[in-house]
């Protein structure tokens, strides 16, 4: 084989390589485009020692995913607290492990999110937040084969300290 065939060879295979990639990013962000409701009667809450789970919103939360292209993705989050409040933010992101700002309602501060994609099929992500730039969540978003259901397991944090407080499992529907 000549220089010339090995170059071409690296090239078409590299190119390759970004083009699965590229896809790769694209179908994660397609699977969950759409609209979400939460299932509050199969999403839970665990409070760890001296921590308390927050009382169940009084609507259930709208979440609304949309595919931006150049793997940008934007979230919409819609809902009403328990004590009858709208709340909810909004999140341009990719996922590609970089702190993006979280926009929400009575924030106490700077909050971001960083996605990094685990499978685009199945889809999976992880993705931490930060108050102030200290961690306050861990998680991990996975989507169910059939496409219909969005489970987030969450892992909250206290951010002075970074010891647990809640383990939270929201399970979504696709709408």
């Amino acid at each position: 084989m000549t220089r010339l065939h090995i170059r071409a060879t690296l090239v078409l295979g590299l190119f390759a390589l970004v083009v699965l990639a590229t896809t790769a990013s694209a179908q994660g962000n397609r699977s969950l485009q759409g609209t979400w409701k939460q299932n509050m009667a199969t999403s839970t809450c665990a409070a760890m020692s001296g921590a308390t789970c927050a009382a169940a919103p009084q609507v259930t939360t709208t979440r609304t995913y949309a595919d931006m292209g150049g793997g940008w993705i934007s979230i919409a989050n819609d809902g009403v607290n328990a004590a009858g409040i709208p709340n909810g933010n909004r999140i341009m992101a990719r996922r590609d492990g970089k702190d993006y700002p979280i926009a929400g309602r009575s924030q106490p501060d700077y909050v971001t999110i960083a996605f990094m994609m685990k499978s685009a099929s199945p889809y999976s992500a992880d993705y931490n937040t930060k108050l102030g730039g200290k961690i306050t969540s861990n998680a991990t978003e996975t989507l169910s084969a059939d496409g219909k259901t969005l489970t987030i397991n969450v892992k909250n944090v206290n951010p002075a300290d970074g010891q647990p407080t809640t383990n939270l499992v929201q399970v979504w529907n696709r709408q």
